[in-house]
């Protein structure tokens, strides 16, 4: 009934592309970091922790902000703001092998990501009705995990034929 409720849902469609889309190309940072972390940026497992927490500093950020973005914003405008967010951040940790501005573009990509992935799924539960609700948040979580999967194989695979900086770079051209 999930499924259905998906397919002949314009919203809940719209919805779930954007996740698709989303996750797909944000994927490249996640499936390459810790690549970044060791050959563009030189650090070991510990400044791949520092440059993973401030990801981490930064999500927290965005979903404390969300709240107040929303009282301002369309869900519509939050979601593209994020979306944008996220291109300039991957773009600032392909272009750089200083790893205070890395630590920056990883901070704002948290930020995004939390911005897009909160804010879709706060679309999702107010589109579906209650009867499908709880499936309707189980298709887009279905559709963000199955994205990352399939997105860190082609990011991964572009890396592995190019570097880094061109697959990240190619994920928010794609983005």
């Amino acid at each position: 009934s999930g499924v259905r409720f998906v397919r002949h849902s314009a919203p809940m469609r719209a919805i779930i592309i954007r996740n698709l889309s989303f996750a797909a190309c944000a994927s490249a940072l996640w499936a390459l970091l810790p690549v970044i972390a060791r050959d563009q940026l030189q650090l070991g497992a510990g400044g791949y922790g520092i440059l993973f927490g401030s990801f981490g500093a930064g999500a927290v950020g965005g979903a404390l902000s969300i709240p107040r973005l929303l009282r301002k914003y369309s869900l519509q405008r939050i979601v593209v703001g994020a979306a944008l967010l996220w291109i300039i951040a991957s773009s600032i940790i392909a272009a750089t092998n200083y790893v205070g501005v890395a630590l920056v573009g990883a901070c704002m990509a948290g930020a995004s990501w939390v911005g897009v992935l909160a804010s879709l799924s706060a679309g999702t539960q107010s589109a579906a009705p209650a009867w499908v609700r709880a499936r309707a948040v189980a298709m887009n979580l279905l559709a963000v995990q199955a994205s990352l999967a399939i997105g860190s194989i082609v990011w991964g695979t572009v890396a592995s034929w190019t570097d880094t900086h061109v697959a990240l770079i190619a994920s928010a051209i794609a983005m």
